[in-house]
């Protein structure tokens, strides 16, 4: 009975270590952005589906993924999902070209999203009623530790060894869990068998995909390009096509019902706005600390502190405080205001103190908002319907980061690429400048040209301005919503 006991507990042990993997790799990724820009001579537009290839993949497959292990067996899926997880990581560390790197980040995103519910599944039968807290409660931490890890681990290691290494340090967390799990875990799976909406599947990730691939064309060759209006049109072609089948079908993929609750509608606008602003800012800074700073990964990974730091200190804020939602998601708001607006005044030369400011008061805000979210969220659903709709939420985050990356990295594209004018330098040059800020600093060091360093560094602030002035807009019309639309909701407890 003893060994038993210790068995599962080991196995909680594998899923925390596979969960910290995933959540290392998110956040690893953004500060490897300058240096893949350099290295494997990526675009501003590349740079953009190195995340948000990842993201898209990880938010169509996250609801799916669940009924699978439930389907087909816990133990198979979660050894599929570590294989795929593992083998991508390898692909990604020795990806040759951008295009490469971007298609093993779908199936990374595909073993990522296939781990995270399947993890939670086995939790849910492996432990009793009393027991599940305790062990949901280490799996969370694990997912958080991932926050400040990943960029202090991620710089390190891009600043001793090759941009592959932030890949490869998966594979053997992969490796232990996988052996863990074969030797160590019994199959589980659901009596019942669920049937799967695969044209919701289809619809929505081709929506997705669809309307990021128009607004990040946009970014490289303007609004006016008849192909980004032709995939706008495709996407809500799409989506209308996804909602009209979704209350027809008897087993939907999202249950539509789920927004006839105010709470939980507006909680899904929530988090898509505190996802979008979350990742814009981690898409900017790491460029902004390498090549405007001059840091370096290391360095860039410490500094990027604050607004990790600040997230954890805003959840543990939330969890002490005993006021209501809506005045717990004003105060987060409110410092996402002041955070855009100081950010939005940061110039070339500003000291890092300023920055560091700004940047853990954005890390606090979204540390407030985002548990008060979820409680929100679930407030007015019944038992029975937690489950999805924790499971929707969860989704609606990915694609609120999806959005960020793709319409805040093409404002940052669009003023660098205009800003990019130098007298009498060659035309191939400046082009070459224009494909992104590494690849213009490259090529005004090479060029000896103070005229092109001043241009492309006061043309990354120029997009890094616009793009912080937008999240403090977004922050401000989402107060404006809170305070018109959100009632005092009752709160439920989150884990």
């Amino acid at each position: 009975m003893k060994s038993k006991n210790m068995r599962k507990w080991f196995v909680l042990f594998v899923l925390a270590l596979s969960t910290l993997a995933v959540g290392i790799d998110s956040t690893v990724l953004n500060l490897a952005l300058p240096t893949l820009a350099s290295k494997l001579n990526a675009t501003n537009t590349q740079l953009q589906w190195f995340v948000d290839s990842y993201n898209l993949v990880f938010a169509a497959v996250l609801l799916p993924a669940g009924m699978l292990g439930d389907r087909f067996g816990r133990k198979k899926m979660l050894i599929l999902s570590l294989v795929i997880f593992g083998v991508s990581s390898l692909l990604c560390a020795y990806a040759a070209s951008p295009t490469l790197l971007i298609v093993y980040r779908c199936t990374l995103a595909l073993g990522a999203a296939m781990l995270i519910p399947t993890s939670m599944s086995i939790i849910s039968v492996l432990f009793t009623k009393t027991e599940q807290p305790k062990a949901t409660a280490i799996w969370v931490i694990a997912n958080t530790l991932s926050m400040p890890i990943g960029p202090i681990l991620g710089g390190w290691l891009l600043n001793h060894f090759w941009w592959g290494s932030v890949f490869l340090i998966n594979v053997p967390i992969v490796l232990i869990a996988l052996i863990s799990v074969m030797f160590l875990m019994k199959e589980s799976k659901q009596l019942h068998q669920q049937t799967f909406d695969l044209l919701g599947i289809a619809a929505s990730s081709l929506g997705l995909t669809s309307i990021t691939y128009g607004v990040i064309l946009a970014g490289e060759k303007t609004w006016s390009n008849a192909n980004v209006w032709f995939a706008i049109a495709f996407e809500v072609i799409l989506l209308v096509v996804f909602v009209v089948w979704e209350l027809k079908y008897k087993k939907p993929l999202i249950d539509l019902s789920l927004f006839k609750s105010r709470s939980f509608s507006l909680s899904t606008l929530f988090m898509m706005v505190i996802s979008y602003i979350m990742f814009g800012y981690l898409y900017i800074l790491p460029q902004y600390f390498q090549n405007i700073e001059g840091s370096d990964t290391q360095q860039a990974g410490f500094k990027l502190l604050p607004l990790i730091l600040g997230i954890t200190l805003g959840s543990i804020i939330v969890s002490r405080i005993k006021i209501n939602q809506k005045l717990i998601l004003s105060l987060g708001f409110i410092l996402l205001i002041v955070s855009g607006f100081m950010g939005w005044r940061t110039v070339i030369g500003t000291s890092y103190g300023w920055v560091a400011v700004w940047t853990a008061l954005a890390g606090v805000g979204i540390g407030v908002i985002l548990p008060a979210t979820m409680s929100t969220a679930l407030a007015d659903l019944s038992s029975d319907q937690s489950g999805i709709g924790s499971s929707v939420i969860k989704a609606i985050q990915q694609i609120g980061s999806t959005f960020g990356v793709a319409t805040l990295g093409t404002v940052l594209t669009s003023a660098y690429q205009t800003h990019i004018h130098v007298e009498g330098m060659p035309v191939q040059l400046i082009s070459l400048a224009k494909k992104s800020v590494a690849s213009g600093i490259a090529v005004a060091h090479k060029m000896q040209s103070a005229a092109l360093v001043h241009a492309v560094r006061s043309g990354f602030m120029l997009g890094m301005n616009h793009v912080l002035l937008i999240c403090c807009a977004v922050a401000s019309c989402t107060l404006i919503v809170v305070w018109l639309f959100l009632k005092n909701p009752k709160t439920k407890q989150v884990n």
